[in-house]
């Protein structure tokens, strides 16, 4: 699913178009349910550098990739920041 998901974005790029907050989420939601976590996580800084705000989709999906991985310190990192940003989980 997150290789379709990737190619929509590069056609979207190829095109001149930038990807929107609801692509960015496609595409972090993706990698995260498939266990891509680090992957997952590439894609909020590349919203970031694009000028947009993670929202809490964003912030749901990265959470719940990183615990699934065990990466646990790394979900809590994300919550605080989740927090930080006024985002409600």
């Amino acid at each position: 699913q997150f290789e379709h998901a990737v190619r929509v974005v590069e056609h979207m790029l190829g095109a001149g178009m930038k990807p929107d907050p609801f692509t960015y989420n496609a595409l972090i939601s993706s990698f995260a349910r498939g266990g891509l976590w680090q992957k997952a996580l590439g894609y909020l800084h590349d919203m970031r550098r694009d000028g947009l705000s993670p929202d809490r989709i964003t912030y749901n999906s990265l959470i719940a990739a990183c615990a699934s991985a065990g990466e646990v310190g790394k979900a809590e990192d994300i919550l605080k920041e989740m927090r930080d940003a006024g985002v409600k989980p």
